[in-house]
């Protein structure tokens, strides 16, 4: 009777470790990929690229959910982005960052962009490229002047002309 509790526990063991990694990984997986709830308010700054023009203070709120993704897949934004009175909902078509936390801000299923988004760490920093206007204006946040604002963008933007000299 014994050597059959031992027999028993012989084969528990090696079934509860399995059943812990596979929970561990399971709960790590969910904790990095889940939707992450997203609520930043900024001061930003709109120039045009190349032109000392005046610049403009602008407000942006940024409210949703941000998933990243895993093995390739691309991070998402889902939500609204207020950006002084333009308000973008992005429900029904979400920004797709790739690698380089680059997304479109489409507006509808039809191609109708609104501009190129750059980000840090889920939103901390940002910069838009604005593409529907056809001036090469520029939106970063957070930031006070014109000067922090192309610093910013000439930061997140790096990183994607880093990407395509290594592809």
């Amino acid at each position: 009777m014994l050597n059959n509790i031992k027999n028993i526990y012989r084969h528990m063991i090696p079934i509860a470790l399995i059943m812990a990694i596979l929970f561990l990984g399971n709960w790590l997986y969910i904790g990095y990929t889940g939707p992450k709830e997203i609520q930043r308010s900024y001061s930003g700054i709109m120039y045009k690229n190349g032109k000392f023009e005046p610049v403009e203070q602008i407000n942006i709120k940024i409210s949703g959910k941000y998933s990243r993704g895993l093995f390739g897949e691309a991070d998402e934004f889902e939500g609204t982005i207020l950006i002084g009175e333009k308000v973008l909902t992005l429900n029904k078509y979400p920004i797709k960052f790739n690698k380089n936390n680059m997304g479109l801000l489409s507006l509808g299923p039809i191609p109708e962009d609104y501009g190129m988004i750059f980000i840090s760490n889920m939103f901390e920093k940002m910069t838009i490229q604005l593409i529907a206007n056809q001036q090469d204006q520029w939106i970063s946040a957070p930031c006070v002047n014109r000067e922090e604002a192309v610093n910013l963008s000439n930061e997140l933007i790096q990183r994607v002309s880093k990407g395509l000299r290594n592809f």
